[in-house]
């Protein structure tokens, strides 16, 4: 009685079925302070995945890491997570992040990467993913060849294997992992050389049809995808303002009070998030609002 009930709710909220398998973000760094302190860890996502950061790792000695130091400067948009020290990389130097997607299935990862043209970083790598305890795995789609650009070494909707479905408490991690030496100028790559790493976003839909998170979070707006100028929001609490951000994590509409239609006419299609806060200073996971 307490699914058809959910179900029931989810599509009088909505309107229609096919809204129930839309994704929502698990975990995602867009960098927009540019702030050590705060930028390695997820400014979208999941409230559990929050304490989780990204990390400059070498894994030459394995098994012993050591985490490089992640400084801040120019990305995509704001900013993005860079670090030198790429030298005698292959098959050992990473980036990497770690989160849980009990309840999701159907992964997938994107992500952009440059290398720096002054001082030449890392030309190769490919993206792995793996359950805590269980060995790494190439994904389909993930190898990248990077040039001192913010299009050449883009990852769009990568998928993980089904393996990684609803995997219940273990964790989840995806490395970016040079597989090559060589610099974008095709020489060796020195000490000194630069990579850098923006918008890494992770999505995933609900295994029991996004009804339970948005029952959980009494938000729901539709519809989506939209091609009209309007979208209608519809919320059980009463709330204390909406956010819309892009997808490199930038507030594009700021509403504060209670709203029951938001106009985004002026917003380019594409692929942007809502974020809810209620009166009562709870807030929810973002979801994706698709722009048509």
């Amino acid at each position: 009685m307490k699914r058809t009930l959910r179900f029931t709710l989810m599509i009088a909220l909505l309107g229609s079925p096919a809204l129930l398998m839309s994704q929502d973000i698990i975990t995602g760094y867009t960098f927009p302070a540019g702030d050590t302190a705060t930028d390695i860890y997820p400014n979208l996502g999941l409230d559990g995945n929050s304490g989780y950061y990204i990390s400059a790792e070498d894994t030459t000695a394995h098994p012993n890491t050591v985490q490089r130091v992640i400084t801040f400067t120019d990305g995509a948009t704001d900013y993005a997570a860079t670090a030198d020290g790429w030298d005698d990389g292959m098959d050992a130097k990473l980036w990497s992040i770690k989160f849980k997607a009990d309840g999701y299935e159907s992964l997938k990862v994107s992500s952009k990467q440059y290398s720096d043209a002054t001082l030449p970083g890392p030309r190769d790598f490919k993206i792995q993913a793996r359950l805590s305890g269980e060995d790494w795995v190439d994904l389909a789609g993930g190898d990248l060849t990077l040039a001192a650009d913010w299009t050449s070494g883009v990852a769009v909707d990568v998928a993980l294997p089904a393996d990684f479905d609803d995997p219940g408490s273990t964790s989840i991690y995806i490395r970016w992992i040079m597989t090559s030496n060589s610099d974008i100028d095709g020489n060796t790559v020195l000490p000194t050389g630069i990579s850098k790493i923006d918008d890494v976003i992770v999505e995933g839909t609900s295994t029991s049809g996004i009804e339970e998170v948005l029952y959980d979070s009494r938000f729901s707006f539709h519809p989506n995808p939209v091609t009209q100028g309007m979208v209608t929001i519809s919320s059980r609490e009463d709330l204390a303002g909406i956010r819309i951000y892009d997808i490199q994590g930038k507030v594009v509409t700021d509403i504060n009070g209670r709203v029951e239609r938001i106009d985004i006419s002026r917003l380019q299609p594409g692929i942007y998030f809502i974020s809810p806060v209620f009166n009562d200073g709870h807030r929810t996971a973002p979801q994706r609002l698709v722009i048509q």
